[in-house]
């Protein structure tokens, strides 16, 4: 027997395969390797269900909410996985179907990713953003956990170009000891997705009672950054099981530093002759 189709046995303990829609049995039977993983938005998109849609499945299976559902669901899952791990206890590596399908599930998603963010960018808020960096003194970039290579690659692009950008990271230890020093009028952008890591909201915070402008890139409008800031730009980043996607994410980033150039190209073509020619001296390229 297949192991979508041992699955699909065991599913049956979950739940009614006679009552639910064949289409949504499929669907879950596809992804049901990250279906632990979900959240609800992510298991509404991911299963192409509505919310009313979503609801009818777990009320008519006798769950109370998705995460019951998912409860029971999981103990399933990882039965029918710890029976796959003992059949192929022996075998030492992946085999070229499985890797095929890993990176084909991650290339789908990424696909569907930028599809929506092309579909959904707000062109009004990413001008105004651009028109804040041009014109702030400095930039404060707030991230934490899986944000901070986002901070650290968005520092280093607009460092580049001539914007004064400092970062308060959980990788820097001494980020608090500068606070006091940055200047009011100084544009905070908050760098955060689900589950919204808490140090970043109590900088938020922070900077809000000290009437700080602040902007957010998140994931969706009812993210806690999206509620503290004063306007959001919403990028989705699904992927797969523990991992995390950029790729939305650094589309945005280069959109905004390549706008900032369309919008000056003089002064930033300056900064960037500026930095090839002290990387020269300093002979810091190979």
């Amino acid at each position: 027997m297949k192991e979508e189709d041992k699955f699909k046995e065991a599913l049956s303990k979950v739940i009614s395969l006679e009552t639910t829609d064949t289409r949504i049995i499929e669907r879950i039977i596809k992804k049901y390797r990250y279906f632990p993983f979900f959240n609800y938005p992510q298991f509404l998109r991911e299963i192409g269900l509505s919310h009313n849609e979503a609801n009818e499945l777990i009320l008519s299976n006798g769950y109370k909410n998705f995460t019951e559902m998912q409860s029971k669901m999981t103990e399933v899952i990882l039965e029918q996985l710890s029976a796959i791990e003992k059949q192929s206890i022996d075998e030492d590596q992946l085999s070229d179907e499985e890797i095929t399908r890993i990176i084909r599930d991650l290339a789908e998603l990424e696909i569907n990713n930028i599809n929506h963010m092309i579909s959904s960018f707000s062109i009004e808020n990413i001008n105004r953003l651009v028109k804040d960096l041009s014109t702030s003194p400095e930039i404060i970039i707030i991230a934490n956990r899986i944000s901070v290579p986002i901070a650290t690659y968005a520092s280093n692009i607009l460092n580049r170009i001539g914007i004064n950008v400092k970062t308060i990271t959980s990788a820097d230890t001494c980020s608090f000891d500068t606070i006091p020093n940055y200047d009011r009028s100084s544009l905070v952008l908050a760098i955060g997705f689900w589950r919204y890591p808490k140090d970043t909201l109590k900088l938020m915070n922070y900077f809000k009672r000290k009437n700080f402008k602040i902007v957010a890139i998140t994931d969706n409008k009812e993210s806690p950054l999206s509620h503290l800031a004063e306007y959001s730009l919403f990028v989705r980043g699904a992927s797969l099981i523990y991992t995390d996607s950029f790729t939305n994410v650094l589309i945005l980033l280069n959109t905004i530093t390549i706008a900032l150039y369309e919008a000056d190209k003089r002064k930033v073509l300056k900064r960037l002759y500026e930095f090839e020619d002290t990387a020269k001296n300093l002979d810091y390229y190979f």
